[in-house]
């Protein structure tokens, strides 16, 4: 359970028989008082990369709770693109602005940004033959915005507390794709908010140090 690209392919290179990738559609945020908040936007969806349906039916049936539901999804090639572009929005933007998850629907200048990062993205997946729509794209971005109303992303999160954060495998895994395609794909925008983040995480750890 991983939101990224390519974090499935370590496990793939070792040989294992079974690798299923599952997407969430989640937030959370810990408070203050060592609370967590949490909240579930979406069911999350589960797929095979490697393996059996039958396996991934049982997995489905073992994880889904009404708090925090999965369902399984027979074209997992294409749910992974489609919520990293979205992760890329929310990870490199909200940092970057020091803003919550709420900027996007609240705010029409973050919302242009966020329309650039997603076309980027969906330029990107063209050149790999999948056809996303980046109105659906959008859409989820606001939906997920208007449901996490006030709650900091992760990369947020990890920055303010001097932990690594996960823009190697949004923007910048990207971007590293975007470089390969043939022939290459611009994605100037995407990959300079990640480079931003991956500098602010470093200042913000070697100052902690």
């Amino acid at each position: 359970m991983q939101n990224g690209l390519g974090v499935e392919d370590d496990f793939l290179a070792a040989g294992l028989p079974d690798v299923y990738r599952c997407v969430i559609y989640a937030t959370s945020e810990k408070q203050a008082d060592g609370s967590c908040t949490f909240a579930s936007i979406r069911p999350s969806p589960i797929g095979v990369v490697r393996g059996q349906a039958g396996t991934l039916r049982r997995l489905v049936e073992v994880l889904d709770t009404p708090g925090f539901r999965f369902v399984e999804d027979g074209n997992i090639r294409r749910t992974v693109w489609q919520k990293p572009i979205i992760n890329a929005v929310f990870n490199s933007i909200c940092p970057l602005l020091e803003a919550d998850n709420g900027i996007f629907h609240r705010n029409d200048s973050a919302r242009q940004l966020a329309e650039g990062i997603v076309d980027e993205g969906v330029a990107v997946a063209r050149s790999l033959d999948l056809d996303l729509d980046r109105e659906s794209l959008l859409e989820q971005v606001l939906t997920i915005s208007r449901a996490a109303d006030g709650q900091a992303i992760s990369t947020l999160q990890d920055i303010r507390h001097g932990r690594p954060t996960e823009i190697g495998s949004l923007n910048l895994e990207i971007a590293k794709i975007a470089g390969r395609a043939t022939p290459p794909v611009m994605v100037e925008q995407t990959r300079l908010l990640g480079r931003m983040v991956l500098l602010k995480a470093a200042l913000r750890q070697a100052g902690a140090r």
